[in-house]
C-alpha cells in the first residue's frame, strides 16, 4: 500500500467504527443480502394511532428551525438557530437566553458551522480551527433522513404509538437510543433512549435525550421556515471562520481531483456508471489524522481516502475507498449484515442522515458507502461496484489545495 499512500498523501480520508457505549445494548444482527434489488421491499413503520410514516422525503435545500434547549440538569435554557442548505452546510447559533427574549440578528455564544469537507464549532469570541472530515450529508440538519422500516426492523428505532403537534404541525413520536446530533442510531433501553417527533417532511420538532434514566436535555421547535428566499442563506453565511489545521499538526486536507484518478498500486472500487437521476458531484482525496465522530473503532493515527460523490434529486450517495496511514482499525461492525461480492463480512449502520455500509477488504483498507437512499438500495448499488486495477494516478482537479478555502493560519 506504500506507494497509494504517497500519491494519496495530496489528499484522502475517513472516520467511523464502532463505539463501546455502556448504556446501549446492541440489537440482534440481521442480514440483508446483495440480491435485494428494489428500493424498498420492507413495509413502511406503522405507528399507531398516527397513521404510516412511509419513506421520509430528503432533507429540504433551504430550511430554518428554532430549538428551545432545555439543559434539564442545571435549569439553562439556550435558543439554538439552525439555517441548513441541504445537504452539506449547516450553521448552528446558541443564543444563552429564551427564544422570546432573542435577538436573532445579534451575535451569538457558540457558532458551529459544517461545510463540505470541514467543520468547526466553539465560542465566536475565541480562535477557531476547522476540522477536516469526509465529505457526507451534514450531521444536525434538524432532519431525520434514515430508511424508517429498516432501522425498525435493525432495532434502533421504535415506533411509540402517538403523536403531538409542534408549531402546528403534526409529527409522530418514536424513539432511538442516543442523540441526533451524534449521527449513528443505537438501540433505546431504559438508561439511554431519545425519544423524538418527527413530521412527514422528517423534520426533527422535538428531543428528549435521557441519559443514565434520567431526561438531561429537551429540544424543542419553535418555529420552523422552509423558503428558497430565506435570508442569510448566502456563501458567506456558511464561510468557515477558522483556519484550518496544518496536516503535521493533526489536520487533514480535501482536495478535488481528476474524475479518472486512482491510487497506482491497489484495486480501487467504483460504480460503472452514476445511478439514476444522479451526477457525479466530484472526486475528492481526502486525509485525516484521526477518527471523526463518536463511532471510532480503534486509535487511527491518519486515514487516507478517495471518495466520489453523486447527487440529485435531494439525495446523497459517497463512495469511499480508504486506509489508514497508522493505527488502526478504522471501521467497526455495524449492526446489519449486508455481505458484498467483494466484501463478504460487510455490514451496515442506520444514520440520522441515511445508512453507511462498512465493507473491510485485506491490510485495513475498505470501502465505505454512505447514502441517503434506503438501505436496500444502496445494498444494491454497492453490489454493482467494479474493481478497477493496474497502473492508476492522482491527478488534482485544479490549483485549490483545498475545497473549504481555510487554509493554515499563516507562520
Amino acid at each position: 500500500m506504500g506507494a497509494a499512500l504517497a500519491a494519496l498523501a495530496v489528499a484522502a480520508g475517513c472516520s467511523g467504527g464502532d463505539d463501546a457505549s455502556p448504556s446501549t445494548t446492541a440489537p440482534e444482527r440481521t442480514t440483508t443480502t446483495s440480491a435485494a434489488a428494489p428500493a424498498s421491499t420492507a413495509p413502511p413503520a406503522t405507528v399507531a394511532g398516527a397513521g404510516a410514516l412511509g419513506e421520509l422525503p430528503p432533507a429540504p435545500e433551504l430550511l430554518e428551525i428554532v430549538y428551545r434547549v432545555e439543559r434539564l440538569t442545571t435549569g439553562v435554557v439556550d435558543t439554538e438557530q439552525r439555517l441548513v442548505r441541504a445537504p452539506f452546510e449547516v450553521r448552528i447559533e446558541t443564543h444563552r437566553v429564551e427564544p422570546d427574549d432573542v435577538d436573532l440578528d445579534a451575535d451569538p455564544t457558540i457558532l458551529d458551522l459544517a461545510v463540505l469537507g470541514g467543520a468547526e464549532t466553539g465560542p465566536v469570541d475565541q480562535e477557531r480551527a476547522l476540522v477536516v472530515v469526509p465529505p457526507v450529508p451534514a450531521l444536525r440538519s434538524g432532519h431525520l433522513g434514515t430508511d424508517l422500516a429498516a432501522a425498525e426492523q435493525a432495532g434502533v428505532l421504535q415506533p411509540l404509538g402517538f403523536g403531538r403537534e409542534i408549531e402546528g404541525r403534526a409529527c409522530t413520536e418514536l424513539r432511538t437510543g442516543a442523540a441526533l446530533d451524534g449521527g449513528i442510531l443505537r438501540a433505546p433501553t431504559e438508561d439511554a433512549r431519545n425519544d423524538i417527533c418527527v413530521d412527514d417532511e422528517g423534520l426533527v420538532l422535538r428531543e428528549e435525550i435521557t441519559v443514565g434514566g434520567a431526561a438531561v436535555e429537551r429540544r424543542t421547535a419553535v418555529s420552523v421556515t422552509t423558503d428558497p428566499d430565506l435570508p442569510d442563506r448566502d456563501d458567506e453565511a456558511f464561510g468557515p471562520l477558522g483556519h484550518r489545521i496544518p496536516e503535521l499538526d493533526g489536520g487533514g486536507r480535501v482536495r478535488r481531483l481528476t474524475p479518472d484518478s486512482r491510487p497506482p498500486d491497489v484495486a480501487h472500487h467504483q460504480l460503472p456508471a452514476p445511478p439514476e437521476s444522479m451526477s457525479l458531484l466530484g472526486r475528492f482525496g481526502v486525509l485525516t489524522d484521526a477518527p471523526v465522530g463518536a463511532d471510532a473503532a480503534g486509535t487511527v493515527g491518519a486515514v487516507i481516502s478517495m471518495v466520489d460523490v453523486y447527487t440529485g434529486g435531494g439525495e446523497v450517495l459517497v463512495i469511499e475507498n480508504g486506509a489508514p496511514v497508522t493505527g488502526g482499525p478504522v471501521l467497526g461492525r455495524g449492526d446489519v449484515e449486508v455481505p458484498l461480492p467483494f466484501a463478504p463480512e460487510a455490514t451496515a449502520v442506520h444514520l440520522t442522515t441515511g445508512v453507511e455500509l462498512r465493507a473491510p477488504l485485506d491490510s485495513g483498507r475498505f470501502v465505505r458507502i454512505t447514502s441517503t437512499l434506503s438501505l436496500a438500495r444502496t445494498v444494491e448499488l454497492a453490489a454493482s461496484l467494479v474493481a478497477v486495477d493496474g497502473p492508476g494516478e492522482v491527478v488534482p482537479l485544479d490549483d485549490e489545495p483545498d475545497v473549504t478555502g481555510r487554509f493554515e493560519r499563516p507562520a
